[in-house]
């Protein structure tokens, strides 16, 4: 609660770096109204999912799988998630790959995402596009209520409480990009996230459906080796490397530049100006070349910027030019250990069911699931009734 009220606070205070087009009071109302909307439309997709998952499990699905009434309420969770994480995807993959093509470089090239720098992508000369602004708006509500329903209103399972602090770290992100206008490094942040849930999403559907083995067209089996690849593609590979060049060193590498001079423009003419933040550069710059961790004759992604020697000749402290650099870095940190911890319940699903010799909706009981005490009167160990027979 907290946490959303600083949010709302932040957003009717304004900021010199956030989104110029949408004034603080308008971003302020529709959040507030996103969060309405997105809250109906998760009720919406809860009842449709219930309706439909009964009938279909009944009639479709060998043994009716979500007959108790736990299982049905943990289907109706996961598809909800399933329909958020694939609108999401659609949304944020039409920005990066569609409107922003010099956004699709980053694969390449991480400095692009600082150009031009944070400070002058808003106000008349560079506004942020409508799709972005809904985007984080759309985020920030879901990630609200996704909160609010997971301490509230959803089933618990054994991985609550590192779920509960994804759910604060991610509101806390969502909210300093937004402020500070990080807007191409957070889109690609969100999009990396929300592209490898799906799969994990299908998985926990599948598994709750027990879609496993021949009569369930091996659909866990197989969607539990998509779901492995691709965290470990979008969490480990793209994100890792995304934290590392993306947020630690290529902004240094940006705001540093000596081509920094031209990315803040005059509001009111949009012509270059010097930036606040290279007042000092002057005194930074060597008489055989330039300092700051770049080299005489550097052009900006090039591959020459040497990220120690900035700290060792600036400082490891905050810079004037990149604001709550650490507390990012800090947070998106925290959500890499975070992928850690699931990765490792993720492995443990499949070390369970081969030494133990049980199916796998048994398995990612065990390992992440839980049961309530109602499931445990009605199907008493059944792990270990297994092991009997």
């Amino acid at each position: 609660m907290v946490q959303v009220v600083a949010v709302f606070f932040v957003l009717g205070k304004g900021s010199s770096y956030g989104l110029g087009s949408v004034p603080p009071r308008t971003a302020s109302l529709a959040l507030a109204g996103a969060i309405v909307a997105v809250f109906a439309t998760i009720l919406l997709v809860k009842h449709v999912s219930v309706a439909v998952g009964s009938v279909v499990s009944r009639y479709l699905f060998p043994g009716d799988p979500l007959k108790k009434l736990k299982s049905l309420h943990k289907f109706r969770d996961q598809m909800w998630q399933l329909a958020i994480h694939v609108s999401m995807t659609s949304l944020e993959a039409y920005i990066l790959f569609y409107e922003g093509g010099e956004t699709v470089s980053w694969y390449s090239n991480y400095a692009h995402l600082w150009v031009p720098h944070p400070h002058a992508q808003n106000g008349l000369c560079a506004q942020t596009p409508q799709s972005i602004q809904l985007l984080y708006v759309l985020q920030m509500a879901i990630w609200i209520d996704t909160c609010f329903g997971h301490r509230f209103l959803e089933e618990r399972h054994k991985d609550y409480f590192v779920m509960y602090l994804h759910h604060v770290v991610t509101i806390a992100l969502v909210g300093v990009s937004y402020h500070y206008n990080y807007t191409k490094i957070g889109t690609i942040v969100l999009f990396v996230h929300d592209a490898s849930d799906v799969p994990l999403d299908l998985l926990k559907i599948f598994n709750y459906c027990q879609l496993e083995g021949p009569k369930g067209l091996f659909l866990v089996e197989l969607d539990y080796v998509l779901t492995v690849y691709t965290w470990v593609h979008c969490r480990f590979y793209l994100f890792g490397l995304l934290l590392f060049r993306g947020v630690i060193c290529a902004p240094r590498e940006v705001a540093l530049a000596p081509q920094a001079i031209a990315h803040q423009v005059v509001p009111t003419t949009c012509e270059p100006r010097y930036t606040v933040c290279m007042a000092g550069y002057d005194k930074a710059r060597k008489s055989d070349g330039f300092g700051r961790g770049h080299v005489k004759g550097a052009l900006l992604g090039d591959g020459s910027f040497d990220v120690r020697r900035s700290f060792d000749e600036m400082g490891w402290g905050s810079h004037e030019c990149l604001p709550v650099y650490w507390e990012a870095t800090a947070l998106l940190s925290t959500l890499q250990l975070l992928h850690y911890v699931w990765f490792c319940m993720l492995i443990n699903i499949i070390l369970v069911k081969l030494t133990e010799s049980t199916e796998w909706h048994d398995s990612a009981r065990d390992v992440y699931e839980g049961e309530s005490d109602e499931e445990a009167e009605a199907d008493p160990k059944p792990v270990a009734a297994k092991k009997a027979d």
